[in-house]
């Protein structure tokens, strides 16, 4: 069974600063496939993008089991990226958390879902 499917959330999400206005939104697209090979597992591959400066900020692809986790985190103190992603052992639904920092303090953060066919 193939499946590829893109979920695209555009919004602000949480975020930590004083003030809203100051806080980066984040535009995340996430596709989940299968791997070929491996009927159990599968990839998400992720665009992460920081909305305040149309910047991608980072561009994960995660391979991992099915009923299990998958987490790759991206950058340096200066600005990092946790992307954390799952899928139920079914195959039916995704879900991805998306932690944002920059100089060690988290400015945003983003949770998402979708289901599968």
């Amino acid at each position: 069974m193939r499946f590829a499917h893109l979920f695209l959330l555009a919004s602000c999400v949480s975020a930590l600063p004083a003030l809203a206005s100051d806080a980066p939104g984040l535009s995340v697209t996430v596709a989940f496939s299968s791997v070929k090979a491996f009927p159990t597992d599968c990839i998400c591959e992720a665009e992460i993008k920081d909305l305040a400066t149309d910047r991608v900020v980072a561009a994960p692809k995660v391979v991992f089991r099915k009923g299990s986790k998958g987490r790759a985190n991206i950058g340096d103190t200066r600005g990092s990226t946790s992307f954390e992603v799952a899928m139920n052992e079914a195959g039916t639904s995704g879900t991805y958390t998306v932690t944002y920092s920059q100089g060690g303090k988290v400015v945003a953060a983003q949770k998402g879902s979708i289901a599968l066919q």
